[in-house]
């Protein structure tokens, strides 16, 4: 017989591109999946690719204090993204994207939903001191920092191929995929290749809180995710290891609970 296991780890994701029939890229849906309980008496437990693991408060209390000292060590303080987290007209919060496009301005790129082979290369970039800081947002200190982890690797990665080929394929679709969208019409596409290629590249986790008057720097443990914290640490290991230094910068969400 069938079991519902079975029929979950055999759910693939596929991705298509320009309606043709073979999919540029397939996983299975399992990998995309993440989940944390507490349970009374039993302890805490996560779900992460493909696997139950169970945390132990030593553990717990080790990542607390890891967090702490990654925020206090590579916090940019709002030197590159300074715009607040508000809200819209409707008194909600603002999106993902409305607050990307704050940075519509000088010295600042903004290629939030421009996707090149199911990688987004950056919501928005700043150029500033010789140093190009790729950032990438989300809201909230939860289980997305999971998805927001596998972004910035992601990115990371295929920007470190592609500035290995003579061709820079992947910057010439971003490209073009920002004069499609009309955005900063001002760069030439050599213009565009070559602030990757003149500039130190860093990476910025850039993140929010989500309770009201707790910073994360001074209120980690009130945090409950430890999916979230787990892998801002992955993600700097990882990134500082293989690929180019990672930052964080918490944006200011203060104008969120007004």
């Amino acid at each position: 017989m069938t079991t519902f296991s079975h029929y979950v780890y055999n759910i693939y994701i596929y991705t298509f591109k320009n309606q043709k029939k073979k999919p540029i890229l397939k996983t299975a849906l399992i990998y995309h999946l993440n989940t944390e309980l507490i349970l009374p008496d039993l302890g805490t437990f996560i779900f992460l690719d493909s696997k139950w693991y169970k945390l132990r408060e030593i553990f717990i209390n080790e990542m607390n204090s890891r967090c702490i000292e990654i925020f206090q060590s590579s916090d940019l303080k709002n030197s590159v993204l300074d715009e607040k987290w508000g809200k819209k007209e409707n008194g909600k919060r603002a999106n993902e994207s409305t607050y990307n496009s704050k940075y519509n301005k000088n010295n600042y790129l903004v290629l939030d939903a421009i996707i090149v082979d199911s990688i987004e290369l950056a919501d928005v970039i700043h150029v500033k001191d010789n140093t190009i800081y790729l950032c990438h947002v989300k809201y909230g200190f939860s289980t997305d920092l999971r998805e927001l982890y596998s972004q910035i690797i992601s990115s990371a990665r295929r920007l470190k191929n592609d500035l290995k080929d003579e061709e820079n394929k992947y910057l010439k679709s971003i490209y073009k995929g920002m004069r499609a969208k009309d955005r900063h019409p001002e760069y030439s596409e050599l213009d565009f290749i070559n602030l990757f290629k003149t500039n130190t590249i860093k990476y910025v986790m850039s993140i929010t809180a989500h309770l009201k008057n707790k910073r994360l720097t001074d209120n980690i443990k009130k945090y409950t995710s430890n999916i979230a914290k787990l892998s801002v640490i992955q993600c700097y290991t990882e990134m500082r290891t293989e690929y180019y230094d990672l930052n964080i910068e918490i944006i200011d969400n203060s104008e969120c609970f007004n």
